[in-house]
């Protein structure tokens, strides 16, 4: 709410606008689509069955919102925030994704197999959330990887190195395509 500093009226940096903040009528049963949902029906209301209306879940809401009750009896879309929304979950989450990526740097597999489901399950996103996400976390080990070994040298034949560049080049065009 407005506080006052040397006789200047001072506001949450998280005042909404008109537009969000009155009772929705401007946005609630107009006709929308799930391309246009933000165009359609703002960022507070959720398009559901073809129809702005107030979201159920936050499964509903824009990306990077969350449905909380709202003031006018119906639930809206808000933007989520990190630390704020950081719960008991989200720890599990990471303390699990590290051990994970360390077992899968060391056995050599990509770890994606168990990033995804943590992912959905205890940290509720969406499967188009969840899968880029545990791509990024499989480069990034393989980078590590690559940097990790591109030094070395074979342990029984100490003039090649460690990985096998000629296996990768006839690989390569394979997984090119």
């Amino acid at each position: 709410g407005p506080g006052c500093i040397l006789g200047f009226e001072t506001y949450d940096a998280k005042v909404r606008r008109w537009e969000e903040e009155h009772d929705g009528s401007k946005f609630i049963g107009k006709n929308c689509s799930m391309a246009r949902q933000r165009l359609d029906c703002g960022e507070a209301y959720a398009c559901v069955q073809g129809q702005c209306s107030p979201c159920d879940g936050s499964r509903q809401c824009l990306e990077k919102f969350k449905c909380v009750d709202g003031h006018h009896n119906h639930k809206v879309c808000v933007p989520r925030d990190l630390v704020e929304h950081f719960n008991w979950a989200h720890t599990v989450c990471t303390i699990l994704i590290a051990v994970t990526a360390m077992l899968a740097a060391a056995a050599g597999t990509g770890g994606g197999g168990i990033f995804v489901p943590l992912f959905l399950l205890l940290l509720g996103l969406q499967a188009k959330e969840a899968v880029p996400l545990s791509q990024a976390l499989i480069v990034g080990g393989a980078i590590v990887n690559v940097l990790m070994f591109s030094g070395d040298r074979h342990p029984n034949n100490p003039e090649m190195p460690k990985i096998d560049y000629k296996v990768i080049m006839m690989m390569n065009p394979g997984l090119a395509a």
